[in-house]
């Protein structure tokens, strides 16, 4: 299985969005239920990183062919 740039482009930004929200959500949840708000906090925290490291292997990419739609005289 060949792991593209586009593949990888989908899960970066839901996971650090996604973790932003449960994190969040677990800090709220702290005063009432302190186990179960930890848990999404540390959760929250783990998908953040996750999306971050994402991000990082993404940049590391060899770039692929340019678009159809750009001509190569409009690179230069």
């Amino acid at each position: 299985m060949k792991t593209t740039a586009a593949r990888i482009e989908a899960f970066i930004w839901p996971l650090i969005f996604g973790g932003m929200l449960v994190g969040s959500l677990g800090y709220s949840l702290q005063r009432e239920r302190d186990a179960i708000g930890w848990a999404l906090v540390v959760a929250g925290v783990c998908a953040i990183v996750a999306g971050i490291v994402l991000l990082w292997v993404r940049s590391r990419l060899p770039a692929g062919p340019p678009s159809p739609s750009i001509k190569p005289e409009t690179l230069e």
